[in-house]
């Protein structure tokens, strides 16, 4: 941090001061002085951890941190000057390399109140040290302050005054990072770095909650996440068209973005649409966001829809940013070519067919007899029926025949009685 103080020193048989106490302005340099520590003999950790605490009782600092390393025997009466470093609030963590110096810095560690490393392996040395320093830290820093811009960076392009936070969590810069935004004791709020080919970037404060109120109601926190976002993604050198059917009409959308990264704000630019009639449709686009333009145009009619988005010049020309085409499909119903399996299973089960059969037998005749059964109750239920209704109509109703020719006629059939016998008499009398 910007109020931090540094200090390193070596030692082999005498201390020798790599870096003397106090802040550090030129990281680049502090690593050069680092890397020219050369390993020498003997191992005087006593005198050098004098030097420190003669350094640390001099400066007033909330924390006062030694970190001690070595992988060999120190000779030294340490229990006193270790207890006085812990009775003036410096503590004292100690690494041990190896097998020699284990048993002086176990000592050291535990009376200066700080914590013991054992390693065998020298490259988890700089976990170590990135965890001790952090360890001496307050790492949540409350109170209001507003952060301040450190350098000039595609993500805050265009955004004006910041607002406050109310607190944040304290990090430190890594080599490689940037750092946009600190806060008022020089903490990086907003950093950024490359990873591979990706990009990094962490906030070390609230969007909301009770750091980031003021964040939350910002009028241009929309602006500036979508910023932070697209500069996370990865750039493109070209424009590209994209283009969707979206509700039962077409939408292009294009990113207009410069080779730096940043986005091209307030162009004028149409998309013209030709459908597979040979209909044209032209539609201005409409900006919805930082270098994001949009425009939605009708499908008229199933087939390839040739999109050209332009952008008019001066005396009528146009430039061509980019084309593509768009193609309105037919039903999805249509789409669907698969084989449905289970109603073939069905069909051939019900027919005393074969499902998958051997195209060797296709076509051949089926011996096997088939019979077909169907109930004839109601059929035998309504004959008896006629039959019951007609036996009824007969015993009710006398049928009579015609007479034939041969028939007596009424008038011929003589009476009865004296009446009969005087009509006999006649007919006698007719006939002789």
């Amino acid at each position: 941090r910007g109020d931090d103080l540094f200090g390193c020193i070596a030692f082999d048989a005498k201390p020798r001061i790599v870096f003397p106490l106090g802040r550090v302005e030129d990281r680049e340099a502090l690593i050069k002085k680092a890397r020219s520590i050369s390993p020498g003999s003997g191992t005087n950790l006593y005198a050098a951890l004098k030097l420190a605490y003669n350094w640390l009782r001099r400066v007033d600092l909330p924390f006062r941190h030694v970190i001690a390393v070595t992988d060999g025997r120190s000779q030294g009466n340490f229990p006193p000057l270790v207890r006085r470093m812990a009775a003036n609030g410096i503590t004292i963590s100690a690494i041990a390399v190896g097998d020699e110096a284990r048993g002086i810095l176990t000592e050291i560690a535990r009376d200066g109140k700080g914590r013991y490393y054992d390693l065998d392996d020298l490259s988890q040395l700089p976990n170590v040290f990135v965890r001790e320093i952090h360890s001496t830290r307050d790492l949540i820093v409350e109170g209001r302050f507003t952060p301040i811009l450190k350098m000039k960076h595609p993500i805050i392009s265009g955004i004006g005054s910041l607002p406050p936070l109310d607190g944040y969590v304290a990090t430190s810069e890594k080599g490689a990072a940037q750092v946009i935004l600190a806060s008022d004791r020089g903490d990086p709020i907003l950093s950024v770095w490359r990873y591979g080919l990706g990009k990094v970037a962490a906030f070390t404060s609230q969007i909301g909650g009770r750091w980031g109120r003021e964040w939350a109601r910002w009028k241009e926190g929309s602006k500036f996440w979508l910023q932070l976002i697209r500069w996370l993604m990865p750039q493109r050198e070209r424009s590209e068209l994209n283009l969707s059917i979206e509700n039962g009409r077409g939408v292009a959308r294009i990113e207009m973005i410069d080779k730096r990264g940043y986005p091209v704000t307030g162009l004028v630019l149409q998309a013209r649409v030709i459908g597979p009639d040979s209909d044209v449709q032209t539609v201005p686009m409409e900006e919805i966001s930082a270098g994001r333009y949009e425009a939605k145009f009708n499908l008229l009619s199933l087939g390839r829809y040739a999109v050209s988005i332009v952008r008019p010049k001066a005396g009528g020309n146009e430039l061509l940013v980019a084309s593509g085409s768009l193609y309105l499909p037919y039903s999805p119903e249509y789409s669907n070519l698969t084989i449905n399996a289970s109603l073939l299973r069905r069909l051939a089960a019900g027919t005393g067919g074969i499902y998958q059969a051997d195209p060797k037998i296709i076509g051949k005749p089926v011996r096997s007899p088939h019979r077909s059964l169907r109930p004839i109750w109601r059929w035998l239920i309504l004959a008896s029926v006629i039959l019951v209704m007609l036996e009824l109509i007969m015993r009710k109703v006398k049928i009579r025949s015609a007479p034939s020719p041969s028939s007596p006629k009424p008038a011929d059939i003589p009476p009865e009685g004296d009446e009969g016998d005087k009509y006999i008499e006649r007919l006698l009398k007719i006939r002789s």
